[in-house]
């Protein structure tokens, strides 16, 4: 028996929970938990709880759907970030490249440094159907 419990998932609130968890299922080659798949025989998809999981089917994140969310304004301080998410890739050109998959997807990146020890690609989750989440792309 562990003397601490185990993270099960981080649950992210959405208003629309199909277009987040499906923007995070391509950039993270996440797949849903079974039963959470969308819906191939033409039924409505109204899932309000979807639940993502790695290649090895460990729980890496849930999405809840909530009628409304204050969109931050991140940078400034108006509506701040309630969460941001840390990823790490080997090198420069990398970053540069899952910066573009991250836009392609829908996400809309406010800004990138450029260092010899820390790149940072800073993306905000902005389309309309999606609230937004801030991401931050790291190399080091």
């Amino acid at each position: 028996m562990s003397a601490y419990p185990l993270l099960m998932h981080t649950a992210l609130d959405a208003t629309h929970c199909r277009s987040l968890a499906e923007f995070y299922r391509q950039f993270l080659g996440l797949r849903y938990r079974p039963g959470d798949e969308i819906p191939t025989d033409g039924s409505d998809d109204d899932s309000d709880w979807l639940v993502l999981l790695d290649p090895t089917g460990h729980r890496v994140f849930a999405f809840q759907e909530v009628p409304a969310l204050a969109r931050p304004t991140w940078p400034a301080h108006d509506v701040p970030k309630q969460m941001h998410h840390d990823f790490r890739v080997p090198s420069i050109e990398e970053l540069q490249r899952q910066r573009q998959r991250a836009e392609e997807l829908g996400a809309t990146c406010c800004t990138t440094a450029l260092t010899t020890t820390v790149s940072r690609c800073m993306c905000s989750l902005t389309p309309p159907d999606i609230p937004s989440v801030l991401s931050s792309v790291l190399s080091r």
